[in-house]
């Protein structure tokens, strides 16, 4: 997924979630000072959603880096084991 979609998604997610918390929870703002104080935190909210998204993205591609299963190991059969002749010495 792109990553400016990632974003805005998170962004959308996070506010609106904060946003209906708020308002749930009776904190209607009735003054300019209340709706500023109300977006400032909402920002806050949203940015701490897109920087918990963009973690997840890079923990997932830096774990999808570290373990690439190649062509090659997956067709070799593993490596053959020593075998044992003759009869078992008494130790």
């Amino acid at each position: 997924m792109n990553s400016t979609v990632r974003i805005s998604i998170a962004l959308f997610i996070g506010y609106t979630a904060y946003l209906a918390t708020a308002f749930l929870l009776g904190d209607r703002p009735d003054a300019a000072a209340d709706w500023a104080r109300l977006l400032i935190k909402g920002v806050l909210i949203a940015l701490i959603a897109v920087s918990t998204v963009e973690w997840l993205a890079k923990r997932r591609n830096a774990k999808a880096a570290t373990s690439p299963v190649s062509s090659e190991m997956s067709s070799e059969s593993p490596a053959p084991h020593p075998t044992v002749s003759g009869p078992p010495t008494a130790g």
